[in-house]
């Protein structure tokens, strides 16, 4: 009777052990992560894709409002998407262009089926595009070198299958958004039948809201960092890369929307104040999206470290050696340049 206890003791004290081991490297890798970001100049990496992005996303909504402008006019849905879109750009920009927005909701949703192939098309590849950026910082991050096709043909094929992987990543956006309208509203239904019965349980949907967004952006970045990468991550390293992004997300959307949106300074440069709001908002979303995957960088170079001290077999090793060597080469480098100048110069005699 008494081998229950024995054997929950050991699993008890492991999980134990394994909390304290993450909470003493969580600063650590928080810092070697920063360091990294500067190593791969993530900053202004994140600025140019913010840019682009920026350009961008305006045609990038008006393709997932046309993918669902059969439903614009004919169903509830669609009216309430058409609604939530509205009011996020007027909270975030100004009634001006709210109002602009609406007109070419307007003639999106009786156009959709019949015209606008080249508007569309126009928006396809300006989102493309933007997941395309994205990718590309992807692979200094991870320290993917470049693919050198020996022919045109492996070029082309190349190009092709990293684009239309973008165009993937767009489709799972929209049905993502879909998802989250759907949860929402139904938070929002139970919330109102709720507190009309229990006043005093308000606090809890809203905490409720916090926890969902945060989990719900935290499975987003997840699936980014597991399935972007052009090399395997494990789904607890990308997990915990996700997770760390979503808190941060949360934590400095509330800053900027106190210290910035809310403050409607954009008010006083109009359309070039609302321009700069945009790029503020993009610049934090991908350098956010940078930085997890940074820390999902640490977590796998801490993890092979530990396997190849505790001897686990050459995979270990292996991976060690090739999540290392990057580093050790940027680090070797100058030193051997160096080198090579000092044999280059001729003797004097």
């Amino acid at each position: 009777m008494s081998t229950g206890p024995q054997k929950a003791g050991p699993a008890k004290s492991e999980a134990v052990e394994h909390s304290k081991r993450w909470l003493l490297d969580f600063f650590p890798n928080l810092k070697d992560a920063g360091v990294r970001w500067s190593e791969d100049d993530a900053g202004s990496l994140a600025a140019s894709v913010a840019y682009y992005l920026a350009l961008s996303l305006f045609p990038m909504i008006l393709l997932l409002i046309s993918g669902l402008g059969i439903f614009l006019r004919y169903t509830q849905f669609g009216i309430d998407i058409q609604q939530e879109i509205l009011d996020t750009v007027e909270t975030q920009t100004t009634p001006e262009l709210r109002f602009q927005v609406d007109q070419v909701l307007d003639h999106l949703a009786t156009q959709s089926l019949v015209g606008g192939p080249t508007g569309l098309l126009t928006a396809i590849l300006a989102a493309i595009g933007v997941f395309a950026q994205i990718d590309r910082g992807f692979d200094r991050i991870f320290r993917i070198p470049p693919q050198k096709d020996a022919s045109l043909l492996g070029t082309v094929f190349r190009v092709i299958r990293s684009r239309f992987a973008a165009f993937l990543m767009l489709l799972s956006l929209g049905g993502l958004l879909v998802i989250l309208f759907f949860v929402g509203m139904g938070v929002t239904q139970v919330r109102s039948l709720t507190t009309q019965t229990l006043p005093s349980v308000g606090h809890l949907f809203n905490l409720m809201d916090l926890l969902t967004t945060i989990l719900v952006n935290a499975m987003l970045f997840t699936l980014i960092y597991r399935i972007l990468p052009k090399r395997p991550v494990i789904w607890l390293d990308a997990f915990r890369g996700g997770l760390l992004a979503a808190v941060i997300w949360e934590v400095g959307r509330g800053l900027l929307g106190a210290f910035f949106i809310g403050m409607r300074y954009t008010t006083a440069y109009g359309a070039i104040g609302s321009f700069i709001a945009l790029l503020l908002w993009c610049y934090y979303g991908i350098s956010i999206l940078f930085y997890g995957a940074e820390y999902v960088q640490v977590l796998e170079i801490r993890r092979a470290s530990k396997a190849a001290k505790k001897g686990l077999g050459s995979d270990g090793v292996d991976q060690a050696v090739v999540l290392a060597a990057p580093l050790e080469s940027m680090r070797k480098e100058p030193s051997k340049s160096k080198e090579v100048g000092k044999k280059s110069r001729p003797r004097r005699s």
